[in-house]
């Protein structure tokens, strides 16, 4: 089993694709789109990168032409992971 990605959530905006065909087409939708790889072992959900500084000037557009796109099913945006607040002795 390998090891999930090391997202940089400060230098890229990172969007799920949920397709129901071949992802290899992905990345090509837009220039500013790097496939980072699959998630976790679903065969169907992709992680895609773009970088911030294209992502407030392209967002529509790459949004727009990954949604489509032949056998996509579901486009997201990620927010960057909140850190967890670790319970306390009173509970």
């Amino acid at each position: 089993m390998s090891s999930p990605p090391i997202l940089d959530h400060n230098s890229n905006i990172y969007l799920t694709v949920t397709t129901s065909a071949s992802p290899y087409g992905l990345p090509n939708a837009h220039p500013s789109l790097i496939y980072v790889g699959p998630v976790g072992s679903l065969p169907d959900v992709h992680i895609l990168s773009v970088p911030k500084s294209a992502w407030t000037s392209n967002q529509s557009e790459i949004l727009s032409r990954l949604s489509g796109m032949e056998g996509v099913a579901n486009v997201e945006v990620q927010g960057a992971p909140r850190a967890r607040v670790k319970r306390g002795d009173e509970l």
